[in-house]
């Protein structure tokens, strides 16, 4: 694919953009109506994230945010309020990072509830105390963007 990780493994990231790309052919989800602007703006902003890197050739993603956007986009992104179990729910964010975490038809809850996490307790503390500290951060940062109201993500 176009894609190239940054942070994270190419079979994932061509996972998750053959599901979108098959569900765009068959009509699941509709392309973005901004398409253009939206372009310009991603454009703009991976210029800014990446000067070293040529973003004409290459779009340089890290995979977990980048396949969480396209799971967003597939209305199959593990939210709280569609999982409604808040041990599960946390037991995904936790746990090693896989495509099966998604809501697709390949989600399992009882393989979710099986599968170990080897986080140790201070490091997965931070990553909630960051993760606490994010959400306010997005919203700011939609704030900024012009046309754009804020959104929890």
């Amino acid at each position: 694919g176009f894609a190239r990780p940054i942070i994270g493994n190419i079979p994932s990231i061509s996972e998750m953009q053959a599901r979108y790309v098959v569900g765009l052919i068959n009509r699941d989800y509709q392309r973005p109506k901004d398409i253009g602007s939206s372009y310009e703006v991603e454009r703009k902003d991976l210029k800014t994230r990446y000067p070293k890197l040529n973003v004409d050739l290459m779009y340089p993603v890290d995979m977990v945010p980048y396949c969480d956007t396209l799971a967003k986009k597939m209305g199959i992104l593990p939210r709280l309020s569609k999982i409604r179990s808040v041990r599960r729910w946390i037991k995904i964010l936790l746990s090693p990072f896989s495509t099966t975490h998604y809501l697709s038809d390949d989600f399992d809850p009882d393989y979710i509830d099986r599968q170990r996490v080897y986080s140790p307790l201070i490091i997965t503390s931070i990553l909630l105390i960051l993760k606490f500290f994010d959400i306010p951060y997005k919203m700011v940062k939609n704030l900024m963007k012009p046309g754009k109201t804020p959104s929890m993500e």
